[in-house]
């Protein structure tokens, strides 16, 4: 169990420090202290309290909403943007 609630530490660090390099780029502080905000709020209401917790189909669904919503901004900005929608 400890395991996985460092893979969860791991992976919360991963957007945060993705975010910081994007605040570097663009002489922003609130944007990454934000996003610290956010994953130290998930992870002590989803991994640590277990407060929180969706079922199945509720990911699922999220999911392909997530995915569709990315098609559909990939195919309206298709040419030069569509290299920096898909990463």
């Amino acid at each position: 169990m400890r395991s996985v609630f460092n893979l969860s530490i791991v992976l919360s660090v991963i957007p945060c420090l993705s975010t910081l390099m994007l605040g570097l780029g663009q002489d922003d502080v609130l944007l990454p202290l934000l996003m610290v905000f956010a994953a130290c709020t998930s992870l002590y209401f989803t991994d640590y309290k277990r407060l929180i917790r969706l079922g199945d189909w509720t990911v699922n669904v999220l999911i392909l909403a997530i995915v569709f919503f990315t098609i559909g901004d990939i195919l309206r900005h298709w040419g030069e943007a569509l290299a920096i929608s898909i990463v």
